[in-house]
């Protein structure tokens, strides 16, 4: 299952997927926990009339090669960075959900210059994961499915937790047939991504730093470990706007496209680029 605007390009020395459409002021998206995350707001018109769309799959997820070895955020976030190189971008806005956000937050924490403005969309922050009996429970109760190779059950019991039973409901309307199938095929990816995030050195020190406009999105459905993220990130950062977007749950751009792309569209067209 892919995109079918999808390229495959050879970026800091491996094979990955990559979308490069439209005109305008670049907006790149950061997929988490799904290579088919940005599928469905990638075609909506609120953005693809206004902005030059970047989109990639990360290391081990949907086109792209996977990484020997494990990876660390600092890896993520320096793949992105020569997406950029590769298409000749210096500076943008960006917008990540979920453990994609983890990403963006290293990003800018890494190349601030590049970054115009951020949307962070549900931020997977590690700390209140951590913190929160359920999801850790649910988290081992994914590992130990992975482990004995049921990955469709592993791959059941992550949007089980981060949305609730009624996931199908939700997302099948707007993702390509055969997405669950994709995510069971990236559990791999998804227990490095896990493991890289357990050794993450980020936080408020780090976020301090940030000067460029943030976008703070939370669902209308938070699952209380997501709401402690949104809370956090506000405390993080002062001036970041804070929103709640309604008729979501956490996977915001598969669950709810339209919104998503018009609430998107209006923050970077509030932040315009400067030349």
């Amino acid at each position: 299952m892919t995109v079918s605007t999808m390229q495959i390009a050879q970026i800091n020395g491996a094979r990955m997927g990559l979308i490069d459409k439209g005109t305008g002021e670049p907006v790149v998206f950061i997929h988490g926990a799904g290579s088919f995350e940005c599928h469905a707001v990638l075609q909506q018109p609120a953005l693809t009339e206004r902005f030059r769309l970047v989109h990639y799959h990360r290391r081990g997820y949907g086109e792209s090669e996977s990484r020997e070895g494990p990876t660390s955020i600092a890896l993520e976030a320096a793949d992105c960075r020569s997406v950029l190189d590769y298409l000749g971008i210096e500076k943008a806005h960006f917008a990540a959900e979920s453990s994609g956000a983890d990403v963006l937050l290293q990003y800018a924490r890494d190349y601030p210059d590049t970054v115009h403005s951020m949307a962070l969309l549900e931020t997977a922050l590690p700390g209140p994961l951590n913190r929160s009996e359920e999801f850790t429970r649910t988290n081992q109760q994914i590992g130990e499915a992975a482990a004995r190779g049921d990955l469709a059950e592993a791959a059941h019991l992550f949007y089980q937790e981060v949305i609730g039973p009624g996931y199908r409901e939700l997302m099948d309307p707007h993702l390509p047939e055969g997405w669950m199938d994709q995510l069971a095929s990236e559990m791999d990816a998804i227990g490095k991504e896990s493991d890289a995030l357990d050794q993450w050195d980020f936080g408020a020190e780090h976020a301090a730093k940030f000067e460029m406009p943030v976008l703070n999105v939370v669902s209308s459905n938070p699952r209380p470990f997501m709401l402690d993220a949104h809370q956090t990130i506000r405390q993080w950062i002062p001036h970041a706007e804070n929103v709640e977007l309604p008729d979501s749950y956490h996977c915001i751009l598969e669950g709810n496209p339209a919104e998503s792309a018009a609430l998107l569209a209006d923050f970077f067209s509030r932040h315009p680029m400067r030349t």
